[in-house]
C-alpha cells in the first residue's frame, strides 16, 4: 500500500470510523474494502500501484444489509462507479471525495426509491417543508428550509500526528451570516457536528461613510472562536490577516489532537479566491 493510500485510509477511518476503509485480508495486495456510511453497504475497490496518478476501480459490492430492498446493491454499485469518474483527478487521492458524494446522496439520491424500504424511518423533523434539527452537546440547532445553503470551498483532509483536519470557507458580507452558516453546517453534516473541535474565524471589510458627502472609509469586522482548542481561533485569524483575506468565514474541523491548523486553512482560502498570495 502506497504512502498516499495509507494516509488517506487513516484520515477516512478517523472521520468515519475505524473499519470504514481497510485493506482486503485475502491475497489481493492492491484491493480494499470501503464501507459506505448510513447505507449498510460495502464496496471492494482495486487500486493501481501508481495510485493516485491512476484511478482506482470499484470492483463489486461485497455486503448489502439484510433489510435493504432487492436491487439496492446493483444501484449503489452503479452510483459509486459514476461518482468515481467525477471525483477522480490524476495525482490527487479521491476516496474521501467519493464517500462525501455517496454519504451526501444517501437520503436524496435519484437512483433510489426510499418509500419502499422497510428500514427507512422518517421522523417529523425531516418531513418536507419542516425544519431539520441537529444536536451538538446540549445545543439543538434548527435549520429552516428557506435558509440558503452556504457555498463552501472544502480542503482535502490532512492527517498529522493521529489527527485529521478539514477546512472549509464561504463568502460572507456581515457577521450575522457566520452564525447562520455555522448552524447550517452543524445541522446538515454529521461528521462536522461530531468533530473534536470546530475552530472558526472571519474577516469582513466594508466601504461606508458616516454622513452624506463624506469620504468612504473601511469598516473592518473580524472575530474568531477557539472551538474548545486554546488559541486555535486566534492563530486562524492571524492566518487570514497574513493572507490578506477578506469577506470570508473559515471553519477548520479537527478530529482528535494535533497541531497542523494552517496548511488546510491556507489551501481552502487560496482555492476560494479570498486571498491573492
Amino acid at each position: 500500500m502506497s504512502e498516499d493510500l495509507r494516509n488517506e485510509q487513516e484520515a477516512i477511518n478517523s472521520i468515519y470510523g475505524e473499519h470504514t476503509f481497510e485493506k482486503a485480508l485475502d491475497q489481493a495486495p492492491h484491493e480494499c474494502f470501503l464501507a459506505i456510511p448510513h447505507r449498510d453497504t460495502t464496496l471492494r475497490l482495486l487500486f493501481p500501484p501508481c495510485y493516485p496518478d491512476e484511478a482506482p476501480q470499484v470492483l463489486c459490492v461485497v455486503k448489502v444489509g439484510d433489510c435493504l430492498p432487492k436491487g439496492y446493491g446493483t444501484k449503489i454499485l452503479t452510483q459509486a462507479r459514476e461518482a468515481l469518474t467525477r471525483v477522480f483527478n490524476p495525482g490527487a487521492v479521491c476516496i474521501f471525495d467519493l464517500l462525501e458524494v455517496l454519504d451526501y446522496n444517501s437520503d436524496e439520491s435519484p437512483h433510489f426509491e426510499h418509500d419502499h424500504s422497510p428500514q427507512r424511518d422518517v421522523s417529523p423533523s425531516h418531513k418536507q417543508g419542516e425544519n431539520r434539527q441537529s444536536s451538538v452537546g446540549s445545543q439543538v440547532f434548527d435549520v429552516s428550509p428557506t435558509i440558503a445553503q452556504p457555498e463552501w470551498a472544502i480542503s482535502s483532509p490532512v492527517t498529522s500526528k493521529n489527527s485529521v483536519f478539514v477546512a472549509r470557507a464561504c463568502s460572507i458580507t456581515s457577521p450575522s451570516e457566520t452564525k447562520t452558516a455555522l448552524i447550517h453546517l452543524l445541522a446538515t453534516d454529521k461528521r462536522v457536528a461530531k468533530a473534536t473541535h470546530n475552530i472558526t474565524s472571519y474577516r469582513i471589510r466594508r466601504r461606508t461613510s458616516s454622513a452624506i458627502d463624506t469620504p468612504l472609509r473601511n469598516v473592518i469586522y473580524q472575530d474568531y472562536d477557539d472551538g474548545g482548542e486554546t488559541a486555535a481561533g486566534g492563530r486562524l485569524l492571524h492566518l487570514l490577516k497574513v493572507m490578506d483575506a477578506w469577506d470570508v468565514f473559515v471553519v477548520v474541523s479537527r478530529w482528535y489532537g494535533g497541531v497542523r491548523l494552517g496548511p488546510v486553512a491556507r489551501e481552502v482560502i487560496m482555492e476560494g479566491g479570498w486571498s491573492k498570495g
